[in-house]
């Protein structure tokens, strides 16, 4: 790793420390003292989107207009979408309002830049699938969820830490740009392509 690599890296690091610092201060005094509860690892994994929103590339197609909102869709994931909400009000990505979406089954995904995961059955997975097949849509699964859907990027608590996996090869097809900076971060990367 060149010296300029690591420097960046260190800068997305200390990015997001500031960004998990935040969240960290915002959480419940009644913290368990031997893990993080399931609220504090929902508003760090509230950070961790809105970082990632500035570490994706979105093709000019992602949007309706140059005055659309950056849309955040979540299908399953009810709880995170409390926390996403409280914390990402008033904030913009690239100068777009963020908004935060709550799908129900039936709901169109495809307008959406982001689309977070948590508990659906399979036929719901492949609905939603479908509906953003090859779009450019950065997909997400919480930890331990997605039900067979093929997320981008997926959240798992290792060593009582949240942390992230990136999977190359589904995002190659959706056409956005993740940088390099992203990945160093990353706990793991799948980096197959198909």
């Amino acid at each position: 790793m060149s010296w300029l690599e690591r420097k960046g890296r260190r800068r997305w690091l200390a990015g997001l420390a500031c960004v998990l610092a935040i969240a960290a201060g915002a959480a419940r005094a009644d913290t368990p003292a031997n893990g993080r509860s399931e609220q504090m690892l929902r508003q760090i994994e509230a950070a961790y989107l809105y970082k990632f929103a500035s570490y994706v590339e979105w093709p000019p197609e992602a949007f309706a207009g140059p005055d659309s909102n950056f849309t955040i869709g979540l299908a399953g994931a009810d709880a995170l979408a409390d926390d996403l909400e409280a914390s990402l009000a008033g904030r913009t990505v690239d100068g777009r309002k963020v908004v935060v979406r709550r799908l129900r089954r039936g709901d169109p995904a495809a307008d959406v830049q982001m689309l977070v995961v948590g508990e659906l059955d399979a036929h719901w997975a492949r609905e939603l699938n479908a509906a953003i097949k090859d779009r450019p849509v950065l997909t997400i699964a919480e930890p331990g969820a997605g039900g067979g859907f093929g997320s981008m990027i997926s959240f798992a608590v290792v060593d009582d830490r949240l942390r992230f996996e990136v999977a190359l090869r589904s995002i190659k097809p959706s056409r956005l740009k993740v940088s390099a900076l992203m990945l160093s971060a990353a706990y793991k990367v799948e980096k197959g392509i198909p």
